[in-house]
């Protein structure tokens, strides 16, 4: 029994990695958050968003042991967002205490709106919901915590077309200004 659910897992995941390059390699934007996999980890503690048929669940993951702490779910497609392949927790402040999601779609089709939910990881609720027009990608966070860095993908034509937008977190809104 055990050698068949680690096959179907392996089955998954070989499937998952073959969808996931056949979409990065076809020029489409960049998913901007991923669901499963590693999730982001810092201290003895791993966030991870699991997909589930119209809602994710985040799950707070002691790294030792692998135990699931604690869990939200959140309505909707939701991801901790891919800044770079090297598995940096850039969606997760320095606080330790606040963890961006983004939606998570798949695919070269570029979205009309974007949302972001900022959610503390300590009481698992949502501090915030920053909505857009456009297709955006989480690219950073602010040392101040006031400017949130997103990835525009401006044309259709050309997916790998884009610009860096900072998005005030005081006044709520995004600043005409390319960065």
């Amino acid at each position: 029994m055990r050698r068949r659910v680690l096959a179907i897992v392996a089955a998954g995941v070989v499937c998952t990695l073959g969808a996931a390059g056949s979409a990065a390699g076809d020029g489409g934007p960049a998913q901007g958050a991923l669901q499963g996999w590693d999730g982001v980890a810092r201290g003895g503690l791993r966030y991870v968003a699991v997909p589930t048929p119209g809602w994710t669940s985040l799950e707070v993951i002691a790294r030792k042991g692998g135990r699931v702490i604690k869990f939200m779910n959140l309505k909707g497609s939701w991801g901790i967002p891919l800044v770079a392949f090297d598995g940096g927790g850039d969606a997760l402040l320095r606080d330790d205490r606040t963890l961006v999601l983004g939606e998570a779609t798949v695919g070269p089709v570029l979205r009309k709106h974007s949302s972001f939910v900022f959610v503390d990881t300590l009481k698992l609720r949502i501090l915030r919901r920053v909505h857009l027009n456009g297709h955006f990608a989480f690219d950073a966070i602010s040392p101040d915590r006031r400017y949130l860095y997103l990835t525009e993908y401006v044309s259709q034509q050309n997916l790998a077309e884009y610009r860096v937008r900072a998005f005030d977190l005081r006044s709520a809104k995004l600043l005409p200004k390319i960065v």
